[in-house]
């Protein structure tokens, strides 16, 4: 894997200019590179201490999230920078995120989209999961990381993760198309969205479970019901049943099939910016021009409602 050169964001983490990588990484790749990378298990603390990849660094999304009336949205750049200065995080690092794919909340994605927005353009989420490293690399248990270990692998993996490369091109190919086709920011604003939600050019895409879209609010939203207009789509189906993305002919055809244009700008909600966080690293490795919605529906409904209105489901 080639690492690119990067450059640190110089004012506040919104936004950064798409850079020409792609977002996902196949587990062999990044255990082929692994010993040049820094690896960070996303998944929740006491899944990390019953069984992680050897020499993993365990990271919460929560960390490096505000918790006040903006809550969902990252720290401001100062302190975001110094907490991955913590974790040996640089702007030249090479980073490898997995989470627990089907068995998480889209954890890496989240991690993964801070990372870009915070000037790590050598950051991926491992396609896959915890499971897909398994096979290529030695595990530990308890809070202690462990050294990274490769295995003497004489099995083939369970599974080929073919959709990490795109139309059975190669990892080049995957990164000219990534950064020929996505030209817009990472995330967008609630001020930008409360502005824009009606416009053609762009669709509103609701990655949460279909009671919350409905109305119910599970999560501590002030308010209930989705963003009108917004199209319902589970994040897990943008996920095999393995927990490997899906093709971008599989993920176009279920985008058309919710009435969502390819040539659209898609953003992604959650609650909090984090399943949808994952939606977004998916569709942008895959050409799909998105944005996450960072502080998703915990910052959309604790405003005002003439400004940022909410439906509900008959």
């Amino acid at each position: 894997m080639t690492v690119a050169n990067c450059t640190m964001a110089g004012s506040g983490p919104a936004p950064h200019h798409p850079s020409s990588t792609p977002w996902i990484v196949h587990p062999g790749d990044a255990s082929s590179s692994i010993q040049q990378a820094i690896l960070l298990d996303a998944r929740f603390y006491g899944v990390y201490v019953t069984a992680h990849i050897a020499g993993a660094t365990h990271i919460a999304w929560k960390d490096f999230s505000r918790k006040d009336e903006e809550r969902g949205m990252l720290l401001a750049e100062q302190e975001l920078q110094a907490r991955l200065s913590e974790l040996g995080v640089q702007k030249d690092s090479l980073v490898f995120v997995y989470g627990g794919a089907r068995n998480g909340w889209g954890e890496e994605g989240r991690i993964v989209w801070m990372l870009r927005e915070a000037g790590i353009r050598n950051s991926y989420l491992v396609d896959g999961g915890y499971q897909s490293l398994v096979p290529y690399l030695e595990t530990s248990v308890g809070p202690m990381k462990g050294d990274l270990t490769k295995k003497n692998r004489s099995e083939p993996s369970l599974h080929p993760s073919p959709a990490v490369l795109g139309n059975d091109t190669d990892y080049a190919d995957a990164k000219m198309q990534e950064g020929q086709t996505v030209d817009v920011p990472y995330t967008i604003s609630r001020e930008e969205l409360g502005r824009r939600f009606k416009a053609d050019d762009i669709a509103i895409l609701d990655v949460r479970e279909k009671v919350e879209y409905q109305g119910q609010t599970p999560y501590g939203e002030s308010r209930g019901g989705h963003i009108p207009g917004a199209k319902h789509i589970y994040f897990q189906d943008f996920l095999d049943p393995n927990g490997y993305s899906l093709s971008k002919a599989q993920i176009r055809q279920l985008l058309l099939d919710h009435g969502i244009r390819e040539e659209q700008r898609i953003v992604p909600y959650c609650t909090g910016g984090v399943r949808s966080a994952m939606v977004t690293a998916l569709l942008r490795h895959h050409g799909f021009k998105a944005s996450n919605f960072a502080g998703s529906m915990w910052f959309w409904s604790a405003g005002d409602p003439d400004k940022y209105p909410l439906e509900k489901e008959p």
